[in-house]
């Protein structure tokens, strides 16, 4: 039991469970047959923005989002001018997530770059 999700979190996940992965990697659209079931979960995003504003991080790097439930979870939970640096590997994730992103008044703390981690991690947070 724990605090209700909002509801771009709320839309996120349904967006998530609801998708047809195995159609998105037969189309060639993922490099990689993604299951539904590596979303974070309801309690555990709870837990991570918790952890996030307890700690009164400011800077998170998340590596690996999936849809990103768990980077939005976090980014909840920063400060108005934290940021959230999720690096990916899969473009379509990104697009698949931006537009809930784009809906939450904490979205524009996340910035998603997509290709191999090592890669990505080099520049600034946003």
């Amino acid at each position: 039991m724990t605090t209700k999700e909002s509801e771009p979190l709320a839309e996120l996940y349904e967006k998530t469970v609801s998708h047809d992965w195995d159609q998105v990697f037969k189309e060639g659209k993922t490099k990689f047959q993604l299951p539904k079931e590596c979303i974070t979960g309801h309690v555990e995003g709870q837990a991570l923005k918790m952890l996030i504003h307890m700690s009164q991080a400011r800077r998170v790097l998340e590596i690996g989002m999936f849809t990103g439930y768990g980077a939005l979870s976090m980014a909840e939970g920063l400060p108005d001018d934290g940021c959230l640096v999720a690096c990916e590997l899969e473009p379509y994730l990104k697009e698949f997530a931006q537009p809930i992103f784009d809906k939450s008044p904490h979205g524009k703390k996340i910035t998603v770059k997509t290709g191999p981690a090592m890669d990505t991690l080099k520049g600034p947070c946003s």
